[in-house]
């Protein structure tokens, strides 16, 4: 299983051709995954056109989302206090390891988290 950032989305089905290759070839073996906080990411954009909300329901159709759940959320607020991230950041973190999967994502910042596994393209 994959677990894919906000930016590995965007970037993906913006034919960012490192993502592409990356999820692509590792994909064919592995579910691509979700925290469902990406999904309000994703569909929270403002300027959000109906053409790329369609776009992203139809990628959401093919990963497994993983939803917020208490001891995610306790994971999560720890992740935020000692790395100091953005709260939608730490419950990405954690989401990846608790759910024991790499995380595709282009933001470095989640390499300071030394047992989580990041794929950076």
């Amino acid at each position: 299983m994959l677990m894919l950032d906000t930016n590995a989305v965007i970037g993906y089905l913006g034919d960012d051709q490192a993502l592409m290759d990356c999820i692509d070839t590792r994909g064919l073996d592995e579910d691509i995954a979700l925290p469902t906080i990406v999904v309000v990411e994703l569909l929270g954009y403002p300027a959000i056109t109906e053409a790329h909300t369609q776009e992203i329901e139809v990628f959401l159709q093919s990963a497994s989302l993983f939803d917020l759940t208490p001891s995610l959320a306790r994971e999560a607020a720890h992740i935020r206090r000692t790395y100091a991230l953005a709260t939608a950041d730490a419950v990405i973190a954690a989401t990846a390891l608790q759910a024991h999967a790499p995380l595709v994502t282009r933001d470095k910042k989640f390499t300071k988290i030394p047992t989580l596994i990041c794929i950076v393209p």
